[in-house]
C-alpha cells in the first residue's frame, strides 16, 4: 500500500469528510475512511445523509481507535452474499420482502452501538 502524504506543519486548515448516500457507495466510504484514518489527513469533522449518516454515526459516535473495527463490523453485519428469493417486480406487486425488518433493526442499532 503506498504511503500517504505527511500533513505538513504549516498545514492549519481542516479537514472535513463528507459522506453522501447511494446503498453501496456507503462501503467504499468506510474504506476512505480507514484511508485517512491511517494518515496525517484525519477528520476533524464528518458529516453525511443516508447511507453516509450512518457511517458518518459510526465514525464520530466510537473513540479513534475504534472506528475502523466498528464500520468493518457494521458492514459485515449488513451485506450478504445471499440470493433474494423474491423478484424485484414481485416486490413492487406486494410479495412479502425476504427478510424481517423487526429483526434486523436491532442488529443495525447494535452495529451503531445504540445498544451501549
Amino acid at each position: 500500500m503506498k504511503q500517504a502524504a505527511l500533513r505538513p506543519e504549516s498545514y492549519t486548515k481542516k479537514v472535513a469528510l463528507v459522506l453522501q448516500g447511494g446503498g453501496a457507495l456507503g462501503s467504499y466510504q468506510a474504506g476512505v475512511y480507514e484511508a485517512l484514518a491511517s494518515s496525517d489527513y484525519k477528520p476533524d469533522w464528518v458529516a453525511g445523509i443516508s447511507i453516509g449518516a450512518i457511517n458518518a454515526a459510526l465514525i464520530a459516535g466510537n473513540s479513534p481507535e475504534m472506528r475502523v473495527e466498528k464500520l468493518r463490523e457494521f458492514w459485515r453485519t449488513i451485506t450478504t452474499s445471499a440470493i433474494w428469493p423474491v423478484r424485484i417486480s414481485d416486490l413492487a406487486n406486494g410479495a412479502g420482502l425476504p427478510f424481517d425488518l423487526l429483526t434486523l433493526a436491532p442488529r443495525l442499532l447494535e452495529a451503531l452501538g445504540a445498544g451501549e
